[in-house]
């Protein structure tokens, strides 16, 4: 009977148990408000429970309150545990009695029990299992049991010889039960979340990225296209959408003839992934035709019954412009090699507007000595449709920082002036300007267009791509008649000094270069007989002037620096005269040089060696002198010792 009565109490709280997942899905568990609501739910429950209880004996009372709160606690953590237990007490309270005691220490028991494995849970130290469910009220089932002891003396051997056993039995596989409906409850709603934020994910990715997606069921109607496909093809989603794709859009090759792409074929062979990247393009209502690379797949292939097919696209209008603008670079870059700067312009503007498909464009330069703007050029329009204007005449406020970057005009007031300049017979409707400067000046693209279509990304590519290239070319052919202007001042110095200057490369000591100086110093006819015949046909090859000793020479400079020698050179008719070398290392267009500068000494040495035979004269001239006067010193002492001997007086004494 008392099986009976204790399985009845319990199942009315599995039944009602059932709400708390109807809740969880209403109100997360992870919120406040899904907290409370679930402790009051459980805290209800448990009343409900305490309303029908197993009535052992007057005030003592058996039901599933212990159950309820521990796995509120367990299940959905302290707040909801502690809503539950207070309405437990004040319930239990209420009904007084003997076993009120021991009714406030289950639930108490009941709810720490519940808090301490909820943390070891969130831990990942408690796994919630069928075993740990039965485990976890086993053990608030012996902790009610002990606590069975605070009852009333009497009533403690009856209550623990006729319930204890029938609790123990029982409470633990109801736990169990409940905590399995809960876990279940749990898991479904971890499920419904993921599959939330999955599908919240793939609508955000599918929002974002720079494709057309459109997906279909298996009668090829549509049933989604994201936002990207929506813009591209001028399509409304809630027409789109449940209408046939072939209604929608179509397909079309580069002759712009259209082409029937067999989905259904592909659908019912349940095709692999498909792609289309060559010479296909895309229309729908009002929209352009548009280049695209297309990949499509059949939905859920792997069934009997395949639900659609996912249909992805790229636009490949910039990939085409791209390649158009690659292959108008690869024009201009060719056609720079072999033309003027002003050529290379002309042949940009012709192909701005070819790519562009503007009525004209012209090109604006700076004036150097006015400081004014003026036209430059005008293609595909004829002088006597142009009346010239400045550009200040065009856009009055003009300033330098004015067209830092690409402008727009397509209002009526900021055209008010452009017509001007063709004498009415042209109607300007839009207008681009794009300004670039030059090695030595500044100017501007100016696209005019007829027909007033919206500002297009193609017009600025096309005109930010081709001034671009412009710039580039314009700088390449500004630095390179800078450099051809510096090389000519340099070949000119190079070839007026008085002195022979060779250049030698530092490794092998081989004659790079040379100037006319050399030329005419060796007396040879070109400097090329010199390059290629080396040292040894300038030197004189005797034993301290060959061409081993000039490389040391060279080696030397690199070594300890500047280095200065005289040097017996030779001229081409075999005449050997004086140098004087200056040797000093350098590098030149990364390589390493020493560079000779040679001078002709030939007169400083005849000079020298006709001033040391004079020299030489007139030491021997010396020389002779004094020893004459020391022989006439010892011939007038010798005459004045004889004179001496004969008794006479001296006759030279004190001469010196």
């Amino acid at each position: 009977m008392i099986l009976i009565d204790l399985i009845y109490n319990l199942s009315v709280l599995v039944a009602l148990s059932i709400l708390s997942g109807f809740i969880d899905t209403r109100y997360s568990r992870t919120t406040v408000q899904g907290k409370m609501l679930q402790g009051i739910l459980f805290g209800a429950v448990a009343i409900i429970g305490m309303m029908y209880p197993f009535k052992f004996l007057t005030g003592i009372i058996f039901d599933g309150r212990s159950v309820v709160i521990s796995l509120c606690s367990l299940f959905f953590g302290p707040i909801s545990g502690l809503i539950s237990t207070i309405m437990a007490l004040g319930f239990r309270v209420y009904l007084g009695g003997g076993g009120m005691t021991m009714g406030i220490l289950v639930i108490s028991a009941s709810f720490i029990i519940g808090v301490y494995f909820h943390f070891r849970n969130l831990k990942e130290k408690f796994v919630l299992t069928r075993f740990n469910l039965y485990s976890f009220g086993f053990i608030v089932t012996a902790v009610m049991i002990a606590l069975m002891l605070t009852l009333p003396t009497p009533a403690i051997k009856k209550t623990f010889e006729i319930v204890a056993f029938t609790v123990l039995l029982a409470y633990p596989l109801i736990t169990m039960l409940i905590g399995k409906i809960l876990l279940d409850h749990k898991k479904n709603s971890e499920l419904l979340s993921s599959l939330k934020n999955e599908k919240q994910l793939y609508e955000n990715t599918l929002s974002a990225i720079a494709q057309g997606v459109i997906t279909t069921d298996s009668n090829l109607k549509i049933t989604y296209i994201n936002p990207f496909a929506e813009e591209l093809l001028l399509v409304n989603k809630q027409i789109a959408i449940n209408a046939p794709i072939s209604e929608v859009i179509s397909f079309f090759d580069d002759a712009r003839n259209k082409l029937d792409i067999p989905f259904f074929h592909h659908l019912e062979k349940k095709k692999d992934f498909i792609k289309l990247d060559e010479n296909l393009s895309i229309k729908s209502g009002k929209s352009d035709i548009i280049p695209i690379t297309m990949m499509y797949d059949v939905k859920n292939k792997s069934y009997s019954n395949p639900s659609g097919l996912v249909i992805v696209f790229t636009d490949n209008r910039e990939a085409k412009l791209n390649q158009t603008l690659l292959q108008s670079r690869l024009e201009l870059l060719e056609y720079s090699v072999t033309h003027s700067r002003n050529e290379i312009i002309d042949k940009s503007i012709n192909i701005v507007h070819a790519l562009s498909g503007s009525e004209l464009v012209v090109l604006y330069k700076l004036d150097s000595e006015t400081e004014k703007f003026v036209i430059h050029k005008v293609s595909n329009l004829t002088e006597d449709n142009l009346y010239y204007k400045n550009i200040e005449h065009i856009l009055p406020s003009l300033e330098t920082s004015y067209f830092s970057s690409i402008k727009y005009f397509n209002s009526p007031e900021s055209l008010k002036d452009v017509a001007d300049i063709f004498k009415g017979k042209i109607k300007i409707e839009k207008m681009m300007i794009y300004p670039y400067s030059g090695y030595k000046n500044n100017s501007y693209i100016i696209v005019l267009f007829n027909k007033k279509t919206d500002y297009n990304y193609k017009d600025a590519h096309i005109l930010t791509y081709m001034t671009d290239i412009i710039k580039l070319l314009i700088e390449k052919k500004d630095s390179l008649e800078a450099l051809s202007e510096s090389m000519k001042n340099f070949e000119e110095i190079f070839n007026s000094t008085s002195d022979a200057i060779f250049i030698h490369d530092a490794i092998t000591g081989e004659i790079i270069d040379c100037n006319l100086t050399t030329v005419k110093m060796f007396e040879f006819s070109s400097k090329h007989e010199i390059i290629n015949g080396g040292l040894s046909l300038i030197s004189s090859e005797e034993p301290r002037f060959d061409k081993n000793i000039a490389f040391k020479k060279i080696q030397k400079s690199l070594s300890e620096g500047f280095q200065v020698f005289e040097w017996k050179s030779r001229k081409k008719n075999g005449t050997l005269f004086w140098t004087e070398v200056s040797l000093k290392s350098t590098e030149i267009g990364g390589n390493g040089r020493v560079l000779a500068v040679v001078r002709d000494i030939s007169k400083r040495k005849s000079a020298e060696v006709e001033l040391t035979k004079k020299i030489n004269e007139l030491e021997f001239f010396n020389k002779f002198m004094v020893n004459r006067e020391l022989k006439m010193i010892d011939l007038k002492s010798e005459i004045d010792g004889l004179r001496k001997q004969l008794n006479l007086p001296p006759k030279y004494s004190g001469s010196t």
